[in-house]
């Protein structure tokens, strides 16, 4: 399998920020049940501070991932979102394999390809979080050695009143 990655071009990176964050959004709605104006209103601004004017904030960067020279997928890869100026740092913002090509070991691959190149560039841990209804995510992550080091969890509660 060859895989590679490649920066986006100026063209795929215009169509890919606005379809980025709606991805992002309908993600968060599925798995957290927030409604999409106020998850709309939290992440827009995040968004457009990673991507000012457009293009990549420093240390962003956006690739597609290509197999035997075809797209398959894109990921993201910047700075972590809290330790922002600690260089050992990264974070995976988005790997994202199109639903054709799932399944085939890409997103392993070009997992391996990011983590490759930032560690040449310094970096020594890569972090990034992962829903726990994500199974498929997670257990490629497990596969590629990553340990779950923090765990958040929520019950529902009743309003008060409900039941009475």
């Amino acid at each position: 399998m060859s895989v590679r990655l490649r920066p986006m071009t100026d063209e795929e990176l215009s169509a890919w920020i606005p379809t980025g964050l709606d991805r992002f959004i309908a993600e968060l709605v599925a798995y957290t049940g927030e409604p999409e104006e106020v998850i709309r209103q939290r992440s827009a601004p995040q968004f457009a501070e990673y991507f000012p004017d457009g293009r990549p904030a420093p240390r962003h960067e956006l690739f597609v991932i290509e197999a035997a020279g075809v797209r398959v997928g894109t990921l993201w890869v910047g700075p972590h979102p809290i330790r922002p100026h600690t260089p050992e740092d990264a974070w995976l913002y988005n790997i994202s394999i199109d639903e054709h090509a799932r399944r085939r070991g890409h997103a392993r691959e070009a997992l391996r390809l990011a983590e490759t190149q930032l560690s040449g560039r310094g970096v020594t841990t890569l972090w990034f979080n992962v829903f726990a209804s994500n199974s498929a995510a997670r257990a490629l992550y497990r596969v590629s050695g990553y340990d779950e080091i923090s765990v958040t969890m929520a019950k529902g509660l009743a309003s008060p009143g409900a039941g009475r």
